[in-house]
């Protein structure tokens, strides 16, 4: 089974005197607020220690979170003493990538065995469509700090897409991403589609005939970089309110990237580079 607990959030501290922190001159402030860090990332150790203690089996501890890890200051603290002390077990982080121009915040993850970055747009205003993030983060930014992060990270990089349709699925903006997939050049790519309801009414799970196309494009585009492993996520039971049976949408997925591939084979004469795993985003190993 795959750990995926919020470890960063719902982190507190039993009292601070804020009365007796003489906030005027700027290193008791700084000293303040490193304190204060180390005690979040303290009770958030004694919290996995506790737990790891047990021997529990399991593939992964995830650093997910209701919101974003990387904002945790302790975040390296906290994967270095999982590493220290319990070496057998990997450390996956799930990020949205918009914290990687800090060079800070991509030494904290250089410990973890796997980062999954998000990358759902490339051009600025479908990022600021799909992602709105906050003021003086851009779409240019994400990438230049994901760039920055693969260049540094040994341990793998699994890069998250997210396809929305109407949005980021034109011939356009699926270019942009594959150029971009190309010059980060993840160990794997994970093509998702919405499988709950979204933030926004708006936000719809991709079409089959959507999901085919992009699967196609990816699996013969990809093989062409020498990407090795690809996955195509999707929410076969979303489809369902459209009509169809929750098998139609993975059988599509599954037919038309291995269509693909089979192409690329009889293109260059020898074995693929690579394969296209179809799945539903319910878990490691769960196939549609």
């Amino acid at each position: 089974m795959c750990l995926a607990q919020d470890l960063l959030a719902d982190t507190s501290v039993d009292e601070v005197d804020l009365d007796q922190v003489d906030l005027a001159p700027a290193e008791q402030l700084r000293q303040f607020v490193v304190d204060l860090v180390d005690l979040l990332a303290l009770e958030v150790i004694a919290e996995l220690d506790e737990f790891l203690a047990t021997a529990p089996d399991l593939d992964y501890v995830t650093f997910a979170g209701s919101g974003e890890p990387t904002l945790h200051s302790g975040i390296g603290e906290i994967i270095s003493f999982i590493k220290d002390r319990y070496p057998c077990y990997r450390v996956a982080v799930l990020t949205n990538s918009a914290l990687f121009t800090d060079p800070g915040v991509r030494a904290a993850l250089m410990r973890a065995d796997l980062v999954v970055p998000s990358l759902d747009a490339v051009s600025e205003e479908v990022f600021v469509k799909i992602n709105r993030p906050s003021p003086g983060i851009t779409a240019g930014q994400v990438l230049e700090g994901l760039l920055d992060f693969a260049r540094e990270y040994t341990g793998e990089v699994w890069l998250e897409i997210f396809i929305v349709p109407g949005v980021n699925d034109t011939d356009k903006e699926l270019r942009l991403l594959k150029d971009a997939v190309t010059a980060i050049n993840p160990d794997r790519v994970q093509v998702n589609t919405l499988d709950r309801p979204g933030a926004e009414d708006w936000v719809r799970p991709a079409a089959p005939e959507a999901i085919e196309r992009i699967a196609a494009d990816m699996v013969v585009d990809k093989a062409a970089d020498n990407v090795r492993y690809m996955e195509i996520r999707w929410a076969p039971l979303l489809h369902t309110r459209r009509g169809l049976t929750g098998r139609h949408p993975a059988d599509r997925v599954q037919e038309r990237a291995a269509a693909a591939r089979y192409r690329q084979v009889a293109g260059r004469g020898g074995g693929a580079s690579r394969s296209a795993a179809g799945r539903d985003g319910h878990g490691p190993g769960h196939r549609g």
